[in-house]
């Protein structure tokens, strides 16, 4: 059910008219090249100028950074919630989490700061965490206790323990120019850093 209540949050409270709308998908696109571009600390005025707006027709649309980050997200997000869903029908519970890090990974590298911004949200209890964190956690929770009843990840592993290594991952692909072959290399040990013992001799 909480899935659910997440998912439909999502959706847009109210139609728009047909000149909000236009002004609304500009934003997002602006949005989503400037994140990629700068990071998701990205100057806002940089965004409306790119959409050729007014700041103020920003800020309508968006209140707040988080606002305009859940709504260039909700796409990547909701496509993480499906795989994670798809994940744990898997028979093999290590499996299963190797697959959904990896994908949340490669979801994830393209928005510079993108993984630490969700982090922040989800872990800082004087926020409240967007939808989209929110989605995030509640699955990579259930992958990784999955994985730990079954005696093959170390439990005193955290649901927020693994995703500063995945946000920590991240942002060392975009900013210390990691080739292809060093971040497998780096992806390999944060895998088998889960591992139990019994884990790593099957």
């Amino acid at each position: 059910m909480a899935e659910q209540t997440y998912v439909a949050s999502f959706q847009p409270e109210r139609p728009m008219r047909a000149d909000a709308r236009r002004n609304y998908e500009r934003l997002l696109a602006a949005a989503n090249d400037v994140f990629m571009e700068e990071g998701t600390s990205a100057a806002l005025e940089d965004v409306a100028r790119r959409a050729d707006v007014g700041i103020g027709t920003l800020y309508r649309h968006f209140p707040t950074r988080e606002d305009l980050l859940d709504a260039v997200m909700q796409g990547s997000f909701l496509r993480l919630h499906g795989e994670a869903e798809r994940c744990l029908t898997l028979d093999d519970p290590l499996e299963a989490l190797d697959h959904y890090i990896v994908f949340w990974l490669r979801q994830t590298a393209v928005y510079k700061g993108v993984g630490a911004e969700c982090i922040n949200h989800a872990l800082d209890p004087e926020r409240t965490a967007s939808a989209c964190c929110q989605l995030t956690k509640v699955d990579m929770r259930l992958l990784l206790e999955r994985a730990q009843r079954a005696g093959l990840v170390r439990p005193d592993v955290t649901y927020s323990d693994v995703w500063r290594l995945m946000s920590g991952f991240v942002m060392g692909l975009r900013d210390a120019n990691v080739s292809t072959p060093e971040a497998r290399v780096m992806l390999d040990v944060i895998l088998r850093g889960l591992r139990t013992p019994k884990a790593l001799t099957r």
